[in-house]
């Protein structure tokens, strides 16, 4: 008895600071009169009597913070009051019971009042059954602004890394080669943890490769950010969330993969959590060997003449990387927060190719071949340092955050060629193959500073300001060497040989006003940035100067109607700057037949955004369709331009203006208490109209058909299905023709806190991409490339540790706003 009532207590202190904490806050931040309640009896499955002192916590199904909380009476009964209107989750526990979750309740202006009735508890040796319940959190959380995907229970992407992880998500798209875009555009914004960070640089397509999925804690995707956030990124923002503890006392994981085609991963976490301090680390490893092949067919016209070019190559790549993350929180009273953390990532990455080459004439008669090895190696290194503090103020929601990190990346990468098998007029060339060697070394620093402040006013309102500064340098320092016959030496080509370092500091301010009137919601915003940007060749001592200064405003309006329903309006004007491979003017010769260079003048594009979406909850799911329209002036393409009967060179230019406007709609649904899916269609259409710059215009329709499905067939045993289709994709020259990919994947818990799951990636073997150049006069291109994509993967994962949730008072830093994420997505 003497240890019931210590639980007793305990909860009830634990529940009183909640209930001081919460003061009363709307779950929304919205005006209705906080009037709910919910009442209940907890009792024991079997013997029918009342579980005095059980735990009753009550969440937000929204974002899945505390709300309430209090501990069953005597009677096993308990009611939670003054509670605001919205949607929630309840947890009920006691010790030496399963852990009860019911979902789906609300508190509506016509139902204030809600009887649970009786809540009957199993003891541990017992399933669950009286009532639907989940007990972990869904695949996918759908809100009318954000989707936020929990990695943790993504069974196909286990044992792979970020990119694995982003393939499953609505609306997203990745190429083979890790290429990111969302709704149809490339220019996403990517960020770490909220921040920009030098993982996400010159190579963001490889990093995230190599951070592993095992790392990964959540992803979150804002499709029309508000002035608060950064404006880069014409279809919105992609944030990575790595792991960081959130439970008390000692807790772990471990987790052994292996896969198809020698692969491996690995991972672990560990942390300690208590009321002062937060201490945790966690550390991925992935050895992923990949081959690929592919080809690339070019007919030039020129003078009435067609000239034929014809490339294939195979490759074998291997990556090994470690990612490191660990961090400190110290809880320096209820009201100051001070946290640090560091995250290390390195590895090695080499490869093998070789292509032949083939040349043929205007009858299609072959004139000339040969063959080029390629041998490639990297290592790249970074690391990441953030440091932290929070303070919250006595008036609920008002707080202060400041934020700075440093991001240092650096990298080398050598590359070797030989061409060899000369045939026909490049005969002559068999007594001196062309050999060839380059060695790039990369530098990417990112300094940001960060302050944000609310202030919360009467009636529901909100004021939020901030200032941020941004620091940015990328340095790419190019040297190569030709072999010298004469000498047998290796000799510096000047003509080669570039150093390239861009400086991009921007300084920003913002400030939103939101609030609620009745079901009506606002928020207004004004973004103001400073840009100085400076492109340096250093080889040749030129340098190029852009500074410009813009404003960005936001408008987010949204209507709650009956019956669970939601609208909502929004538009941002939003910004995507150039980067170093666009800006960079000095001329790339690996493929002798395709030179690649940048364009220094290069302006930035500009994007106006609307977008309006709806909401619906019904009892086992919900749905939202969003209608959307984005117009970006001056938008960058890579442009080709026709030399000679075999040279292409692409740069990259400015042109008039692209047009997208689509509708995206997604059903998450529960089929069965052990069958839900998440299905998701996104149609746009895209015109771009190069104008004066390139005479050219182009449009398509496309699509994007995502299915999710997840199902627990018997006890313990899981079994997860995606399926890919992406339509073909409109481009300047031509399209990006479309892809259909499916995986598979099942998880069985072997033991208490042990699971054993099985992937397969790409069942039929179908990913690959194909690019047709069709919409120039001067030529016609088919290029075809593959990357081995199925592949099996086994993976153990242990947890230990008590495996209870952190019960502070204290929250996570999240914004609680109506319109705004969670996570750590700063400014």
């Amino acid at each position: 008895m003497l240890f019931k009532k210590a639980i007793f207590f305990g909860s009830l202190l634990f529940f009183s600071g909640i209930l001081v904490s919460q003061n009363r806050q709307m779950p929304d931040g919205g005006s209705a009169p906080a009037i709910g309640k919910i009442k209940g009896v907890v009792s024991d499955n079997k013997t029918k009597q009342a579980v005095e002192f059980a735990t009753i916590a009550l969440y937000k199904t929204k974002d899945s913070s505390l709300v309430n909380g209090v501990v069953a009476g005597a009677k096993g009964d308990f009611q939670l009051s003054e509670l605001p209107f919205g949607r929630y989750f309840m947890k009920i526990n006691f010790i030496g019971y399963k852990q009860l979750v019911i979902d789906s309740i609300a508190i509506r202006p016509k139902e204030t009042e809600i009887d649970l009735g009786q809540i009957k508890l199993k003891s541990n040796t017992e399933q669950l059954g009286e009532v639907e319940v989940v007990s972990e959190k869904s695949t996918l959380q759908l809100g009318i602004d954000r989707k936020i995907f929990n990695v943790e229970k993504s069974i196909v992407s286990e044992g792979g890394s970020a990119s694995d992880v982003l393939q499953s998500i609505p609306s997203v798209s990745v190429d083979i080669d890790g290429n990111i875009s969302m709704r149809g555009s490339g220019n996403v914004v990517v960020l770490i943890d909220g921040k920009p960070s030098g993982l996400t640089g010159t190579s963001r397509a490889a990093i995230l490769q190599q951070i592993p999925a095992s790392s990964i804690e959540s992803i979150e995707l804002i499709t029309n950010p508000s002035a608060k956030y950064d404006p880069e990124g014409m279809s919105g923002i992609i944030n990575v969330i790595t792991k960081k503890n959130k439970l008390n006392g000692f807790n772990g994981s471990v987790t052994l993969g292996a896969g198809t085609g020698d692969k491996y991963n690995a991972g672990a976490t560990i942390s300690y959590r208590n009321s002062k301090v937060n201490v945790y680390a966690n550390y991925g490893f992935r050895s992923n060997n990949r081959t690929g092949d592919g080809s690339t067919l070019r007919q030039n016209f020129l003078s009435d003449t067609t000239f034929f070019l014809r490339q294939d190559f195979k490759s074998l790549n291997k990556n090994i990387s470690h990612n490191v993350k660990a961090g400190l929180d110290f809880y320096l009273n209820d009201k100051n927060t001070l946290g640090a953390s560091v995250m290390y990532n390195t590895g090695t990455e080499s490869g093998n190719e070789t292509i032949n080459f083939y040349e043929a004439d205007n009858n299609d008669v072959t004139s000339g071949s040969y063959a080029r090895d390629v041998e490639t190696s990297e290592t790249p290194i970074s690391i990441d340092y953030n440091l932290n503090y929070r303070k919250t103020f006595t008036k609920p929601k008002q707080e202060l955050i400041f934020d700075a990190t440093y991001s240092d990346a650096v990298g080398g990468k050598s590359e070797s060629y030989v061409e060899r098998d000369y045939t026909l007029k490049y005969d002559f060339k068999n007594n001196e193959p062309y050999k060839q060697n380059s060695v790039t070394k990369s530098k990417n620093t990112i300094t940001t500073l960060m302050l944000d402040y609310v202030q919360p006013l009467k009636k529901q309102m909100k004021w939020e300001l901030g200032a941020k500064t941004t620091l940015r340098s990328i340095g790419s320092d190019f040297t190569s060497e030709v072999y010298d016959y004469p000498s047998d030496l290796f000799m510096i080509d000047t003509n080669l040989s570039n150093n390239f370092i861009y400086s991009e500091n921007i300084y920003a301010a913002y400030s939103t006003i939101s609030g609620t009137i009745k079901n009506f919601g606002y928020q207004l915003g004004l973004r103001a940035e400073q840009a100085n940007t400076t492109s340096t060749l250093v080889t040749t001592d030129e340098k190029f100067v852009n500074n410009y200064f813009n404003v960005f405003p936001s408008v987010h309006l949204s209507q709650k109607l009956k019956k669970e329903q939601e609208f909502q309006v929004s538009y941002s004007r939003r910004i995507n700057r150039p980067n170093t491979r666009n800006l960079n003017p000095f001329k790339d010769y690996s493929d002798p037949y395709n030179i690649r260079y940048g364009n220094p003048f290069l302006k930035p594009e500009y994007i106006n955004s609307y977008e309006l979406s709806y909401l619906k909850y019904f009892p086992k799911g919900v749905i939202t369709a969003t209608a959307y329209f984005r117009q970006t002036d001056g938008v960058v393409q890579r442009y080709k331009i026709i030399s000679d009967s075999t040279t292409s060179f692409i740069t990259f230019v400015n042109l008039d203006k692209s047009q997208s406007y689509g509708l995206e709609f997604i059903l998450k649904t529960d089929i069965t208490k052990w069958w839900n899916i998440t299905f998701s269609a996104n149609g746009f259409q895209t015109k771009i109209d190069g104008g004066a710059q390139a005479d050219l215009q182009n449009e398509n329709l496309s699509y994007i058909i995502k299915l999710l499905s997840n199902m627990r067939i018997w006890k313990n045993m899981d079994i997860q299905f995606t399926a890919n289709y992406n339509g073909p994709t409109a481009t300047l020259q031509g399209e990006v023709k479309s892809m259909f990919t499916m995986d598979l994947g099942l998880k069985k818990e072997i033991f208490k806190n042990a699971s054993l799951s099985l992937n397969i990636t790409d069942l039929t073997d179908a990913r690959k991409m194909q690019i047709v150049g069709n919409n120039d006069p001067s030529f016609y291109q088919e290029m075809n490339r593959k990357r081995e994509s199925r592949v099996a993967t086994l993976t153990f994962s242990y947890r230990f540790g008590k495996m209870s949730e952190n019960k502070r008072s204290r929250p996570d830093k999240q914004n609680n706003g109506g319109f705004e994420g969670g996570g750590d997505m700063g400014m």
